[in-house]
């Protein structure tokens, strides 16, 4: 796991600890979780787009990345290690 993925994997961590159900990280505005139906950042430096490159590329599929550096959109699904320290892989949909 590369240091993108780890940083990525520290959000998803507070996303699921703190019951958010979504991790929005758009350039121009720190990491941010949805908490009951309200946006609330992190405590993180503004999402740019070079973090955009360097943090969410690594993550995309690799048939998919040329796609998403031309349209800026994607969908797929992610799967990491068990955040909660299971055994297995959490699945998390990302756009």
């Amino acid at each position: 796991m590369n240091a993108a993925t780890n940083k990525i994997r520290s959000w998803l961590q507070e996303a699921v600890t703190r019951g958010a159900s979504d991790l929005h990280l758009v350039a121009g505005h720190p990491p941010m979780l949805r908490l009951h139906g309200q946006l609330k950042p992190l405590d993180e430096p503004l999402f740019d787009k070079q973090n955009a490159l360097t943090q969410l590329l690594p993550l995309c599929p690799e048939d998919s990345r040329e796609a998403f550096l031309k349209t800026r959109n994607l969908d797929f699904a992610l799967k990491l290690p068990a955040i909660d320290g299971a055994d297995g892989e959490q699945r998390f949909r990302a756009n």
